[in-house]
């Protein structure tokens, strides 16, 4: 099994009031970790209880959902519900995490018959049970409890069959399995190690199991050879990425791609054109009719900048020209490969 990813589940609208005792909501095997870990802490609507309340405030209502995510912050939104707005002169309200001692402050706006707060989850904040407080006039407080996922985690991926034998006529049908837990979607693709073959995986649900699983169809064009199956769960904007390798027998074998680039005359005085050629081919043949790029880099810049494109010809080959002048570094770029020339401009 793969060690496991963790990263940034689905969205949930929490009510917390009175309504509820606290035995009604079931104990998780651990804080922050439900029964069914792909489903999340909290289902979707349910009420959670307060532990303890004030007469001004008739309920808490937490929308959005409750994780600690990966990179961008969660910005967890709720409404504080007051019974008379008009008998309360201040209104505030203040967070706290699982084994945190101290509170921290929550936003929250102006008193009115309901009150948009926020709460925003960190990278670094712990899973778990977390507790909000709500204050009116300074000292009556009502605290509401809620629970927040773990980041998301990824756990092995298998393809089957391992090795795919692609069928001669119509297509082969490749399954990928994924352990993902605390995410709202997964998504993922086969990719071929040169990088130029990529199919989609269809229709990645999660299943009775626990485990997401999809499926891609191949043809006996496939290009033959290793294969990776690129799978990416997430949660919120950020996702954990991970992949298993697969065997492709068959099918079209790969073909490698090459390129080079020569500057001339090297050196050259400044002010003077530069001759900027080379070859693409494919395999042992001419890759014809393909746009090359060309940039180039000063030297002591950190980026290059583009200068001009051009096409090969029938043998694969290409001609461009610019001025010389500064030193630095050329670069052609075709058919995702790179091939760079450093000039000496006097």
């Amino acid at each position: 099994m793969k060690k496991i990813l963790t990263g940034a589940l689905c969205g949930a609208a929490l009510l917390l009031g009175t309504a509820s005792p606290a035995s009604a909501v079931p104990e998780p095997p651990y804080p922050g970790q439900s029964a069914n870990p792909s489903l999340g802490v909290q289902a979707n609507g349910r009420p959670l209880s307060s532990l303890s309340a004030s007469d001004e405030v008739l309920n808490v209502v937490m929308s959005g959902s409750s994780y600690i995510p990966l990179k961008t912050d969660n910005d967890l939104a709720f409404t504080v519900r007051l019974k008379d707005p008009g008998k309360v002169t201040s209104l505030s309200a203040a967070v706290r995490g699982p084994d945190e001692t101290t509170w921290r402050a929550a936003s929250l706006g102006a008193p009115a018959p309901e009150v948009a707060g926020e709460i925003t989850l960190g990278p670094d904040d712990a899973p778990g049970d977390w507790t909000l407080r709500v204050t009116v006039n300074g000292t009556k407080e009502s605290t509401y409890a809620f629970a927040v996922d773990p980041k998301v985690a990824l756990g092995e991926i298998s393809v089957s069959p391992d090795p795919v034998a692609l069928k001669r006529d119509g297509r082969t049908e490749v399954t990928v399995t994924a352990e993902a837990t605390h995410t709202d979607r997964v998504r993922g693709e086969l990719r071929s190690a040169d990088g130029r073959g990529k199919v989609t995986l269809d229709g990645l649900t999660r299943q009775a199991d626990g485990t997401w699983r999809g499926t891609a169809a191949l043809t006996a064009k496939t290009a033959g050879g290793r294969w990776q199956a690129r799978i990416t769960a997430y949660r919120g904007p950020d996702g954990v990425t991970d992949d298993a390798a697969f065997t492709v027998k068959g099918g079209t074998p790969a073909v490698k791609v090459s390129l080079t680039l020569d500057a001339k005359p090297e050196p050259v005085r400044a002010g003077k054109r530069l001759t900027l050629t080379g070859k693409l081919l494919k395999g042992a043949k001419p890759y014809a009719k393909t746009k090359v790029a060309l940039y180039f880099k000063k030297r002591g810049a950190k980026r290059y900048t583009l200068v001009t494109q051009v096409k090969t010809d029938a043998k694969g080959r290409y001609t461009a020209s610019a001025v010389a002048r500064a030193d630095g570094t050329w670069m052609a770029k075709a058919a995702g490969k790179s091939a760079v020339d450093t000039v000496d401009v006097r």
